[in-house]
């Protein structure tokens, strides 16, 4: 039997299942509309054929986590103009540094509560990469944080090579940022309290 940590919008919970259980029979006996969601194994994006695939023909051990979230409208995506590279998150900078001041370690952790997946914020360009995001401390036009890297002016086909090297990445941050909006009240009712406990004389 796996122990399946199962994430959704609408939470998380722990379910016990069979290795000769599928994806797909799996979503559908917790009741998950995986359709139209980005689904992911341990934060490894599923391929076409997976959901059809028994945890055991997976590789999956004794624990392991999966993923149906929705796409949201505003989520972090993928700008490339020349030889520039823009990751543009959906959540904005003062959201970030507000999540970040409560609440430092905030990411993805696996069933051992070991980090996969971290936020920080950096004076730099930013970085992105499999274990986590570094985003610049300068924000976009709108307010939204981004990072900025290159892309090497060699390579024909840009799109291919960055979705070879930052897809799973940013599907990470996908599924992060949908966690930003409970995080953030959690944050501003932190402050408020903290405020209220403030006397001017």
């Amino acid at each position: 039997m796996v122990k399946i940590t199962l994430i959704t919008n609408a939470g998380r919970k722990t379910v016990i299942a069979s290795e000769a259980k599928t994806l797909r029979e799996i979503y559908e006996e917790n009741d998950v509309n995986y359709d139209s969601c980005t689904n992911t194994i341990d934060s490894v994006p599923l391929r076409v054929g997976d959901l059809n695939k028994t945890l055991r023909e997976l590789g999956v051990g004794e624990t392991c986590r999966m993923s149906s979230i929705v796409k949201m409208d505003n989520a972090a995506k993928i700008i490339l103009t020349g030889d520039a590279c823009i990751i543009k998150s959906g959540v904005k900078l003062d959201d970030w540094k507000k999540v970040l001041k409560f609440e430092p370690d905030f990411g993805l952790y696996n069933e051992d509560n070991e980090p996969i997946f971290l936020v920080a914020i950096d004076e730099n360009m930013g970085s992105l990469n499999n274990n986590g995001a570094v985003f610049s401390t300068r924000a976009d036009h709108d307010g939204y944080a981004v990072i900025t890297t290159v892309i090497d002016p060699a390579v024909e086909d840009k799109v291919q090579a960055v979705t070879d090297k930052l897809g799973t990445a940013l599907l990470r941050l996908n599924e992060l940022e949908g966690k930003v909006p409970e995080k953030i009240e959690a944050a501003n009712n932190k402050e408020q309290e903290i405020r209220e406990a403030i006397t001017l004389m």
